[in-house]
């Protein structure tokens, strides 16, 4: 079955008073970005949440905590969400007056700034949600005095959009096409793939075979990280097998259609707060090429594709060629690890998740 983390789910929502105490509905104010044209994974999961939230009932208020509290008729709102960008404002104390103060926030990979401690004392903070208990693990390791005021709330998908069903992206239907999804960076181990993918099709054996590398913040929040292709993979038109390079903004209907187009998602990162493109993925009925190691094992349905071998959060190279060419010269497998990775994936529906946003804040709100 899938290793869906639901287990920290139940411990999240069961973490504190009894959510029953509170039958009305929530007022919220949700500091963070929303504009998701640019494939931001925060912008896209703060639309998410806040939109289903209002959805079922709740009052959300996005923007300047100023202006928000203007919104709310000049009353406290029960809770004040931050969710932003990890950097210098992440933790900037809210300028309501917040009824409690709750942090959204992954972590990858690296020393947590110390001065976030200053945060975790605040009189108002009584929550931490991360989307991984792999992220959680590396707060509680840095802070321990973060222990009883952590949760993991998985991130979602939108199911009806990420969908087996819907248009695909135009193109040529004779080619294998393997995906890479996010920044082209060190942490998501695409020099890993770009070595994979040169063992797993050589240039001189002319198999029809594309990986798609549908990278994100190019120019903004991975700017100066980025790792091209090495020049002799890119071919000419119409010369196989090659990369193919898509570094535009898109909204999620025509990102969808991309998933649709090709035969297997593939993400050798090293480090990740959770990962995003592989639920994406697994929601497009899409076989998985991805790291053996923690956030994916939590959330990555057995059977929905290949874990390749990892030591040191270090994918190993030639695993990661062989399961690349397996998936190539297996396409009913993959169809059918894509359909276990698809039943799996509508566990993590936008619903199912806002859901357990709003009866995790319920518990907290009852407790004040």
């Amino acid at each position: 079955g899938a290793r869906s983390g639901m287990a920290h789910l139940l411990r999240c929502v069961r973490g504190g008073a009894d959510n029953g105490q509170l039958t009305r509905p929530l007022t919220l104010v949700w500091d963070g970005p929303l504009a998701t044209a640019n494939g931001g994974s925060i912008a896209v999961i703060n639309k998410a949440v806040t939109d289903t939230l209002r959805e079922q009932g709740h009052h959300v208020f996005h923007g300047i905590p100023s202006v928000a509290k203007v919104t709310t008729n000049g009353g406290t709102p029960d809770v004040h969400v931050t969710h932003l960008w990890p950097g210098t404002s992440a933790h900037s104390v809210p300028n309501t007056d917040p009824g409690a103060w709750i942090i959204v926030q992954p972590w990858e990979h690296g020393p947590l700034p110390p001065e976030w401690a200053r945060t975790w004392a605040h009189p108002k903070f009584r929550l931490l949600i991360t989307p991984s208990a792999y992220s959680e693990r590396l707060f509680l390791d840095a802070y321990p005095e973060l222990a009883g005021k952590t949760c993991v709330i998985p991130n979602g998908v939108n199911t009806s959009v990420f969908s087996p069903d819907g248009e695909k992206a135009p193109g040529r239907d004779d080619l294998w096409r393997c995906l890479f999804v996010g920044g082209a960076i060190w942490r998501k181990g695409v020099d890993r793939l770009y070595e994979a993918w040169r063992l797993a099709f050589p240039p001189e054996e002319g198999i029809h075979a594309v990986l798609v590398l549908k990278t994100q913040g190019r120019n903004t929040f991975y700017q100066g990280q980025s790792i091209d292709p090495p020049v002799d993979l890119i071919r000419p038109a119409n010369v196989y097998p090659t990369i193919s390079l898509i570094d535009r903004d898109m909204d999620a209907t025509e990102l969808a259609g991309i998933y649709r187009k090709v035969d297997c998602v593939v993400s050798p990162f090293r480090y990740e707060g959770f990962g995003m493109g592989m639920l994406e993925g697994m929601a497009s009925g899409k076989p998985l090429v991805y790291s053996g190691h923690a956030p994916a094992i939590e959330f990555v349905a057995e059977g929905a594709g290949i874990a390749v071998p990892s030591v040191n959060h270090e994918v190993d190279v030639m695993s990661l060629a062989r399961a690349l060419r397996w998936m190539f010269e297996n396409r009913e497998a993959g169809v059918e690890m894509g359909r276990v990775g698809r039943v799996a994936a509508e566990n993590y529906s936008w619903s199912r998740v806002a859901k357990l946003y709003s009866d995790r804040i319920k518990s907290i709100v009852a407790s004040e």
